[in-house]
């Protein structure tokens, strides 16, 4: 069978068996398009007929029967519609009797008999208007059950944007539910959902589907203007055919070229409060005039609500999420230091009380550390607050790199810090506060250096309650400030040094002097009051005496007499000047000899003691001496930076441009000295010494020949000379750069040896600066792992054990191993070898 099993197909059945019919054929018509569909059958034996039609016209057969609602007999077929004639000759019929289907007064069909016999008994027609009826009553059922169930789905569809309203849906997914609920229960081509914003200044499509939003996008300001208009109407917008529009309509520019007809929009509002528009798009003309009213409305009024809830919510949500923000910005504050990050003064407070409570009920420890940057107020009145506030960031994000997880820094106040170190002796605290330290000190701050002094105590160990624990502390960063600054300090207990702070970075070495004096009475009441005060004392009654202590080891201040002020006299003034320019040297004198003292001035002494003098005055002279040295030498150092760093690297490239064996031979030199330094642990201030004089240390052979600096093999006697000058040439060269005055003695001294065979001065020892030390074992290393055109080079192996040879003639033996511990750690690059050598 062609057509579905249905109740019309058994009606047409019945009517073919009782009417002795051949066929027959049963049609539906369709009001919207004014045309007869063919809906159910008996014995049609052409195949795709099914929902074939035909035009309602009073001029033709099948049109005449709906529109009169009268029967009608037709013996001549060829006057029936082509598609109802084809479907009775096919099964050989030449007679077609027309029955109305009545629905009420109107006729809904036709149902049409055909047969082979030229003719009908009129007994026929009233059987076949009697199932006719059947099948308008069994129409009007199913039409009525296809009613009710299209109620019923768009009822669930209408459901589903109500659930909608619910706290965890997002304002986008209720957008969709209404878009699709939308397009179901109306069943449109698409739809376009249209929203004002918040404060109802400006409409946009919120979203479609069935079409890209992007194609209903209202992009002329005629067009939102018109859906504004449209929104603000009581009645729906409806237009039942697009092209009957004005070319300047914004509907009609807006959804024409979109292959849309029609459409049906439905103005959303809630309390009064226009929300925006919901509009349905068909692509059939008057397809949106069609749609009923109440449906309409319902849908329009769940998804305003719908809209209006998550709208809400949406701004809820937001406004929890600012005050949830704001609060955690205000706890934030509560808690942290505004310029730096850190915690502030309460927190560390709050942090150092639960830490103690700990300690007492749990028997943990922590360690605290105090921390202050050295001269700040200087630095900030130099250089400004901003320029101030900005170094303190930097230190804090210095002190907060090198801490663990569960370390608190803090700012404490002004340039002062703390550090709470939990479970952490302190002997571990000072490791930590030492890095600390280092960081700072070799950092590069835009405006110069700064340093930080720090003090460490203990909990339990120093103190049981948070005051005692930052007393101690305190405490011991005063004592770092008292002795020297850029230094950690450990409050030490009673069983340790007798309650006071121990200093980690202070030297452990008491003051050298040397005091030359050839009264015995004199140098006696001297000497006891020296070593009395803690002095390491020296003592030399001649000048022979003096030159040989001078030559063999080093001290920190001079001490002498007038009365050996001769011809020797001044040259042990020049001597101890020229190998030990920043030692202070203080001259003895009676009021008879000021003009020999004046004179004595010029020759490198520092300050004048005119006797009689009181014994204890030495001390106030001494460290007025020292401290006044240690000041020039701080001021000397900041003061060689910028254009005079670059005057030395211009030094630097003109000996290497001259020197063709060695090229780049100083900045090997450098890097192997700075990391030997730093396998030594040498402070900040040396190390900057050190790198400067490391570059400078072969200046002098800028005033050798070509033919010397050049030479491809060993040099002759005269050229040795020549050769063995250098290093005094650098060194009045450095010298006479009052910056760089300081590591003028450095320069001089890196080729002397400790056992006095070195040269200029033949130096041994101690006396040989040990910043030069270092530069000769870096100068040695260097050159025995490097080509000469005379030979070639030595592994590092090879090196090392010749090094390790000379040690203690030629080379310091700590220097040396400093040496390999930095090749195995890495930090010259070529520790290949070096486990082997080692």
């Amino acid at each position: 069978m062609l057509v579905t099993d249905s109740l019309l197909n058994r009606l047409a059945k019945a009517a073919v068996e009782t009417t002795v019919s051949d066929v027959a054929v049963v049609m539906i018509a369709d009001r919207q398009d004014n045309v007869l569909r063919l809906m159910g059958g008996h014995n049609l034996s052409i195949r795709g007929m099914l929902g074939l039609s035909v035009p309602i016209n009073e001029e033709n057969f099948c049109g005449g029967i709906v529109t009169t609602g009268e029967s009608s007999l037709q013996r001549d077929l060829t006057k029936l519609e082509a598609p109802v004639r084809t479907l009775l000759e096919a099964c050989g019929a030449c007679t077609a009797l027309g029955v109305p289907i009545m629905v009420g007064a109107q006729a809904s069909g036709v149902m049409i008999l055909g047969s082979t016999a030229r003719k009908y008994s009129s007994s026929i027609l009233p059987i076949a208007q009697s199932l006719a009826d059947l099948a308008a009553v069994s129409y009007e059922r199913d039409r009525l059950i296809a009613d009710l169930t299209q109620e019923v789905h768009e009822l669930k569809w209408l459901s589903r944007i109500t659930d909608k309203i619910r706290l965890e849906e997002s304002r986008d997914n209720v957008i969709a539910s209404v878009l699709e609920a939308g397009s179901e229960v109306l069943t449109s081509d698409g739809m376009a959902l249209y929203l004002f914003n918040e404060d109802q200044s400006a409409i946009s499509c919120a979203g479609a589907v069935g079409i890209p939003v992007s194609f209903v996008e209202p992009k002329f300001e005629e067009q939102r203007a018109a859906l504004v208009e449209a929104i603000g109407l009581q009645e729906p917008l409806i237009i039942n055919d697009i092209k009957t529009l004005p070319e300047g309509n914004p509907f009609r520019q807006l959804i024409l070229d979109i292959n849309t007809r029609s459409i049906f929009g439905m103005h959303l509002s809630h309390r009064g409060r226009p929300i925006g528009m919901l509009m349905a798009l068909f692509r059939r003309p008057g397809a949106g005039g069609e749609l009923r009213p109440e449906l309409c409305r319902m849908l329009a009024l769940d998804a305003a609500v719908a809209l209006n809830y998550s709208m809400l919510l949406e701004q809820s949500r937001s406004l929890v999420g600012e005050l949830e923000e704001v609060n955690k910005k205000l706890k934030k504050q509560a808690i942290q230091d505004g310029l730096t990050g850190l915690a502030n003064h309460r927190a560390f407070h709050q942090r150092i009380a639960e830490a103690v409570h700990r300690v007492g009920r749990y028997g943990e420890s922590f360690s605290l550390a105090m921390l202050d940057v050295d001269h700040f107020k200087a630095y900030n009145d130099a250089y400004g607050h901003p320029e101030g506030d900005l170094a303190l960031q930097h230190i804090s994000r210095l002190i907060q790199a090198e801490l663990r997880e569960s370390d608190l820094a803090a700012r404490y106040g002004g340039e002062e810090f703390t550090i709470i170190l939990p479970h952490t002796p302190k002997s571990h605290a000072r490791m930590a506060l030492e890095r600390i330290r280092k960081s700072i000190d070799s950092f590069q701050f835009p405006n110069g250096k700064l340093t930080i002094s720090a003090g460490v105590a203990e909990c339990p160990t120093d103190g049981v309650t948070s005051n005692e624990v930052i007393e101690k502390a305190d405490r011991a960063l005063y004592h770092s400030k008292l002795t020297g600054r850029n230094r950690v300090s450990l409050w030490a207990t009673p069983n340790e040094t007798s309650g006071r702070a121990e200093s980690v970075s202070s030297d452990s070495k008491s003051v050298s002097v040397l005091m030359v004096d050839t009264d015995e009475d004199a140098r006696k009441a001297m000497e006891k009051a020296l070593v009395e005060c803690g002095y390491d004392l020296h003592k030399a009654s001649s000048t022979s005496e003096a030159i040989e202590l001078l030559r063999s080891r080093k001290f920190d201040i001079m001490l002498s007499d007038t009365l050996i002020l001769g011809t020797e006299g001044l040259q042990v003034l020049g001597l101890a000047s020229s190998i030990h320019p920043m030692m202070p040297i203080v001259l003895t004198t009676a009021p008879s000899m000021a003009n020999i003292a004046r004179e004595a001035m010029q020759h490198g002494v520092t300050d004048l003691l005119v006797e009689p003098f009181n014994e204890n005055e030495l001390p106030v002279v001494i460290e007025r001496n020292l401290e006044r040295k240690r000041i020039e030498r701080q001021m000397l150092l900041e003061r060689s930076t910028g254009i005079l760093l670059q005057a030395i690297d211009a030094l630097v490239a003109a000996i290497d441009a001259r020197d063709r064996n060695t090229a780049g031979h100083t900045t090997r030199v450098t890097h192997i000295s700075l990391a030997i330094a730093d396998a030594l642990g040498l402070p900040s201030e040396e190390r900057y010494t050190l790198e400067l004089a490391a570059r400078l240390h072969d200046i002098g052979k800028i005033s050798l020949p070509d033919s010397v600096m050049n030479k491809p093999g060993a040099l002759s006697s005269s050229e040795w000379n020549a050769m063995q000058r250098h290093p005094s040439v650098g060194s009045q060269i450095v010298g006479s750069i009052e910056e760089l005055s300081y590591i003028a003695t450095i320069v001089r001294h890196h080729h002397e040896r400790l056992d006095g065979k070195g040269y200029p001065d033949g130096l041994q020892g101690e006396a040989i600066p040990f910043l030069s030390r270092i530069i000769t074992v870096a100068d040695a290393f260097e050159a025995m792992t490097s080509d000469r055109s005379f030979r070639s080079r030595m592994t590092t192996e090879e090196s090392i054990a010749e090094l390790r040879r000379c040690a203690g003639t030629h080379y310091s033996p700590d220097i040396v191993e400093a040496l390999v511990e930095s090749l195995k750690m890495g930090s010259i690059g070529d520790e290949q070898h070096i486990d082997k050598a080692a």
